[in-house]
């Protein structure tokens, strides 16, 4: 099973210590490197639904290379665990089009599974046109547009237990987890410490 993942110079140690190393066996990732057009990395700064757009086309291609097959798309601020398999992550979309994190308050566009269908490729396709525009005071980035469209697709909520973030009350890392994904923290100092934390948890186990 392929993962796709886009990054930028400003997240070049996340990918190299937590989430590269943490893939276990059975996944191909398929990286992009895209440039810093978010100068800062951080959340809604200068830049970001620039940024986020260039994520969201590296989604569209991915539909693209994998005709009718599951895929997965991950943002680098993630660590895997060893228990996950692509069986584990096919028994979650099921029939569906798509299975997305449940990031406490709806979809999470930073880690999702994926069919590689005609119906996705559309939906992409919208959530990039909905990018960079204007919801009231505020820029829509690709996690409103994700949410402001998922009645247009077929998708489940993939459980908390298995893909987890700490979300906004900061909730304490289950051991049942498959994947950690760090997007609730916006310095990027403060993700890579609570990525170190999970991935040394993985490796102890």
């Amino acid at each position: 099973m392929r993962i796709y993942s886009s990054f930028s110079d400003s997240h070049c140690r996340m990918l190299s210590e937590f989430f590269i190393p943490s893939i276990p066996i059975g996944f191909d990732l398929v990286l992009r490197r895209t440039p810093q057009l978010c100068k800062s990395g951080v959340y809604m700064s200068d830049g970001w639904d620039d940024s986020m757009r260039a994520k969201a086309e590296h989604w569209l291609d991915a539909v693209r290379d994998n005709t009718d097959e599951v895929f997965i798309c991950s943002d680098i601020d993630v660590v895997f665990m060893a228990k996950a398999t692509p069986n584990k992550f096919r028994e979650f979309i099921g029939d569906h089009d798509m299975a997305f994190q449940d990031n406490t308050d709806g979809l999470c566009g930073g880690f999702f599974i994926a069919r590689g269908t005609k119906t996705v490729a559309q939906y992409f396709a919208c959530v990039i046109a909905l990018i960079g525009s204007r919801k009231g005071n505020g820029l829509i980035d690709d996690q409103v547009a994700i949410n402001m469209l998922k009645s247009s697709i077929d998708h489940i909520m993939i459980p908390r237990s298995a893909v987890f973030t700490t979300g906004r009350n900061k909730k304490a890392v289950p051991d049942s987890i498959m994947v950690y994904h760090a997007n609730w923290i916006q310095n990027l100092d403060d993700k890579c410490a609570a990525l170190k934390r999970v991935r040394q948890r993985a490796l102890e186990t």
